[in-house]
């Protein structure tokens, strides 16, 4: 592979430019979808909550209202059943930061793999510019970078 490298300039098993970039255009694509459906999900949590604290503040400004009456009570459902939603939203948020997270460690991962590509890439750059320097400095009639074994080898 480090001969294909040499000589070509590519990698053997890297994507070609139009791979990346259609895996980018998919990538940007659900990200939009996901920070759509994160904003989407703010929003609600911060409705919810608002509600909740309109609702619990009423209930306390309306202590003396009797504890039975038909309001109170609808107060108390209404509040509840908030509660069961965000309840649903939480499950929701961990699952966004279980996902968020596992694409973090995944993104560090790849980005070690291009540090280590690069690096790879840089000593193939060199050893090929060393071995351009290398015959250019040769004396000429020397034979410069002729193999071993092959007809224009001096002997």
């Amino acid at each position: 592979y480090l001969l294909v490298e040499l000589i070509c300039g590519i990698h053997p098993t890297m994507p070609t430019n139009l791979e990346v970039d259609a895996k980018m255009a998919e990538l940007e694509k659900a990200n939009e979808t996901h920070e759509k459906r994160v904003d989407e999900l703010i929003e609600k949590i911060e409705k919810i909550l608002a509600e909740k604290k309109t609702i619990a503040q009423e209930l306390k400004e309306n202590k003396d209202t009797n504890f039975m009456s038909t309001w109170a009570i609808e107060k108390r459902k209404k509040f509840k059943a908030l509660g069961e939603e965000l309840k649903s939203a939480q499950k929701e948020v961990d699952m966004i930061c279980e996902d968020a997270n596992k694409k973090a460690e995944k993104l560090r991962e790849l980005g070690a793999e291009i540090k280590e590509m690069m690096v790879e890439e840089t000593v193939a750059e060199e050893k090929k510019n060393n071995a351009a320097e290398f015959d250019s400095n040769l004396p000429s009639g020397s034979g410069g970078s002729a193999r071993v074994g092959s007809k224009d080898a001096p002997e």
